[in-house]
C-alpha cells in the first residue's frame, strides 16, 4: 500500500515524526523495508534502532539481523553507537562469551567490558555419557540454594531430566515453549508398533508401520491383507497366512515378524524398545530415511524402569500431560528452559547441557571459515546463528556458568569459549 499509494505513506509519515525500533535484531526483512520507508521523510530520516545482532536467534521466524549491519549504508548520515558494557555477568563469563561470539563474521566488532569483577571461572563438566550428565544434574537439583536455570538447544534434551525430577519428587518450573517431542514422527511410529503388538487387528497402525519393520510387503499387498483382516475380524498376520498373495519366502518373513510382535508383549519397556530398534529394523528405516535420531536417547531413558511397553507408553503420556499442565511456582529455584524461551532473562546460575557437535550446534562439524561477510555461505550463516544461540544461553548467567561436554565428542563452541 505505501509503495503503490504515496498518499498513504505521507499520511503515516505525518502521524509519526520519529520511529524507534526496539529488539531490532528480531525484525524481518520486509519489516525493515516498511520501517525505512516510514522514517525517510522529505526533510529528515528520523530512525533510531536498538538491537544486538549477536542475539539474533529467530532466523526460523524470518529475523533479518543483516539490516543492522547495513544500517549506515541504508540511511544517510547514520551513526552506530556501541554499548559494550555488560552489567549482568561475572567478568569471567563476559570474557568467555566474547571468545565465542568473536568467531562470527556477520556482526559489528565490539570489545565487551564487564562491570562486575571476575570471581568464578566458567566451569566445564566433561562426562562420558548423557546419562552421566543427567546424574550430575539430578544431584545438583537436589541441593539448589539460588535461582538456577538448565538451558538447552532443543526440548528433547530435557525430557529425560523431567522424567528423573518427577521420579525423585524434586520441584522445578518450566518455561513454556512449543513441545513437539510427543507428537513427533518417531513417537507416533513407536506408539503404532506397540499398539499393533497388543492389538494385531489394528489395520491403521499396520499400514503406518509395515514397511518400517522388515515385512518387505508391497503397499498393495499390505492393503489387501488389511482388507481381509477387517472383513473377517482376524489379525493381519493370520490373513497373511491364508493369503495366496504371498510367496513361500514372504511367508517365512511374515512368520518372523509375527513372532517378533508376540515377543514384544513379554518384554520390559527398555528391552522392548531396544528390540524394536535393533532387531525389528526400525532404526534401519530411520537411517534409510535420513531421519533425525536424536530423540532416541530420551526415549531409551524414559523406557528404563517401565515394566512393559504399555507402561512405556503410559510414561510418555504422563510426561506429556505433566509438562503441558505444569503450574509454575515462582519460589521454586530450578528453572528448565530452551535458550529461545530464556532470551531477555537472567539467572544466578546457568547449566548449558548437551554442548557437543551434532546436538548443539546441530551441525556435526563447522563449515569452512570465511572472513569476508560478503562471501558468507548459507551454511556458515546457519552455523553463526547456532553460535549466537549458544552465546545468548551463556549470557543469561550472572554468577556461575557451567557447560556440559563429552569426552568422546567434539564441542566446537566449548573449545572456542574455554580456549
Amino acid at each position: 500500500m505505501i509503495k503503490s499509494d504515496p498518499r498513504v505513506l505521507e499520511h503515516i509519515q505525518q502521524k509519526f515524526s520519529y520511529v524507534l525500533v526496539d529488539e531490532a535484531q528480531d525484525t524481518s526483512k520486509i519489516q525493515h523495508v516498511i520501517i525505512s520507508m516510514i522514517a525517510k521523510r522529505k526533510d529528515a530520516d528520523n530512525l533510531f534502532m536498538v538491537g544486538d545482532e549477536d542475539q539474533s536467534i529467530y532466523g526460523f521466524r524470518g529475523a533479518y539481523p543483516e539490516a543492522l549491519m547495513s544500517f549506515q549504508k541504508m540511511h544517510e548520515n547514520a551513526k552506530v553507537l556501541l554499548m559494550e558494557e555488560n552489567f549482568r555477568s561475572d567478568a569471567h563469563i563476559v570474557k568467555a562469551c566474547e571468545n565465542v561470539i568473536n568467531h562470527n563474521v556477520l556482526r559489528h566488532k565490539k570489545k565487551l567490558i564487564a562491570s562486575h569483577p571476575a570471581q568464578v571461572p566458567v566451569k566445564q563438566v566433561e562426562v562420558f555419557t548423557r546419562s552421566a550428565q543427567l546424574n550430575y544434574l539430578l544431584k545438583a537439583a537436589s541441593d539448589i540454594q539460588e535461582e538456577t536455570a538448565v538451558l538447552y538447544r532443543d526440548n528433547e534434551s530435557i525430557i529425560p531430566f523431567v522424567d528423573l525430577l518427577e521420579k525423585h519428587s524434586i520441584p522445578y518450573r518450566m518455561r513454556k515453549s512449543e513441545l513437539n517431542f510427543f507428537t513427533s514422527r518417531i513417537v507416533k511410529d513407536l506408539t503404532d508398533i506397540i499398539h499393533f503388538a497388543y492389538d494385531p487387528c489394528d489395520t491403521d497402525a499396520f499400514m503406518n508401520i509395515y514397511f518400517k519393520v522388515h515385512t518387505y510387503l508391497k503397499k498393495e499387498t499390505a492393503r489387501a491383507l488389511c482388507g481381509v483382516s477387517q472383513a473377517n475380524g482376524i489379525p493381519v498376520f493370520d490373513a497373511a497366512y491364508n493369503s495366496s498373495l504371498l510367496k513361500k519366502r514372504q511367508r517365512a518373513t511374515i512368520e518372523k515378524v509375527d513372532s517378533d510382535f508376540r515377543l514384544l508383549k513379554k518384554m520390559s519397556g527398555k528391552d522392548g524398545l531396544i528390540y524394536i530398534l535393533y532387531t525389528m529394523g526400525y532404526l534401519d528405516y530411520l537411517e534409510r530415511s535420513q531421519m533425525d535420531t536424536r530423540k532416541l536417547f530420551a526415549l531409551k531413558k524414559i523406557s528404563e524402569g517401565t515394566p512393559d511397553l504399555k507402561g512405556f507408553l503410559q510414561r510418555l503420556d504422563f510426561l506429556n500431560k505433566t509438562i503441558a499442565e505444569k503450574e509454575n511456582d515462582s519460589k521454586v529455584p530450578l528453572i528448565l528452559s530452551t535458550i529461545h524461551s530464556s532470551k531477555g532473562l537472567e539467572y544466578d546460575n546457568v547449566y548449558l547441557i548437551d554442548v557437543m557437535d551434532g546436538v548443539f550446534p546441530k551441525a556435526s562439524k563447522p563449515p569452512k571459515k570465511i572472513t569476508d561477510p560478503c562471501d558468507v555461505t548459507f551454511e556458515q550463516e546457519t552455523y553463526e546463528e547456532e553460535r549466537r544461540i549458544f552465546y545468548v544461553g551463556a549470557t543469561r548467567a550472572k554468577k556461575r556458568l557451567t557447560v556440559f561436554t563429552f569426552k568422546q565428542a567434539t564441542s566446537t563452541f566449548a573449545k572456542e569459549m574455554l580456549r
